[in-house]
């Protein structure tokens, strides 16, 4: 079995979790997330996520570490979590790089991260999942879409990783915050996908239709497994095709190199 592990959490994870040398608030979608913003004060944190439109769920205390050592061990600790919970015997570790080709298809995306701040060891805690685990640092794609990428090509493969906006990828999955596996067929899988062309996503500052969330999207789409049907939906929910494409275009996972997202026919 090969883990196809999507190595960006990681550092963020292992490099958030120890000695303490100051107390501040992130703005993020999880506490183990990436944050968005980070400030000193709660209020703060709270403005930002009223001016940016996120729910105040975002708001999370947190502290900042110190102690590389410490650090090193969690990182070990991750990949054997990943190794006793998966039975993978191989893996694959992949870091996203400085470009991605969605920047260029929405120079917003992700613009709401600009301003946050990192954790003190997060390039020493990268250097040494490239130094030890022989990370691939991806260029032009994110770590998303290599870890898709792998799956959807090798069938003894499964996808770590705690985005769930990969469930998009039907494949075996591993969950690192739960500690469980789980399977996710095409149908599932193009729910999710369908309903992220709905609702964009406000992390990653991906514009979806306003008013729809991901409950009132599920609503829509409930019963429909036709992709063409799913498609019209979401072009007349957003106003046209070409927003609705950018969307997708946005939210779409690869699934093979060199080949993006296009409409169903």
């Amino acid at each position: 079995m090969i883990a196809a592990i999507d190595g960006d959490y990681i550092p963020y994870l292992c490099a958030g979790s120890s000695k303490v040398e100051e107390r501040f608030y992130n703005v993020a979608e999880g506490p183990d997330s990436a944050p968005l913003f980070s400030c000193k004060y709660k209020k703060d944190a709270v403005q930002y996520c009223k001016k940016q439109g996120l729910p105040l769920e975002f708001v999370h205390h947190t502290r900042q570490v110190i102690d590389e050592r410490e650090m090193y061990y969690l990182l070990d600790a991750e990949f054997e979590d990943i190794f006793r919970n998966t039975g993978a015997d191989k893996y694959h570790l992949y870091l996203g790089g400085k470009t991605n080709y969605r920047y260029d298809l929405f120079p917003d995306y992700k613009s709401h991260r600009k301003n946050y701040s990192r954790p003190v060891l997060l390039a020493q805690a990268k250097q040494y999942l490239i130094d030890k685990y022989n990370a691939e640092v991806v260029e032009g794609i994110e770590a998303d879409d290599a870890v898709s990428i792998l799956c959807s090509n090798e069938p003894n493969s499964i996808l770590c990783s705690p985005d769930k906006d990969l469930d998009q990828v039907p494949c075996m999955h591993y969950d690192p915050n739960k500690g469980e596996v789980y399977v996710i067929d095409e149908e599932i899988a193009d729910a999710c996908l369908y309903v992220q062309i709905l609702t964009g996503d406000s992390t990653d500052s991906i514009p979806g239709v306003k008013g729809i969330g991901p409950k009132k999207a599920e609503k829509l789409l409930r019963g429909i497994t036709d992709r063409k049907e799913m498609w019209d939906i979401c072009v007349k929910a957003h106003g046209s095709e070409e927003s609705a494409n950018l969307t997708a275009s946005l939210v779409y996972v690869l699934r093979n190199h060199g080949e993006f997202w296009t409409p169903p026919c």
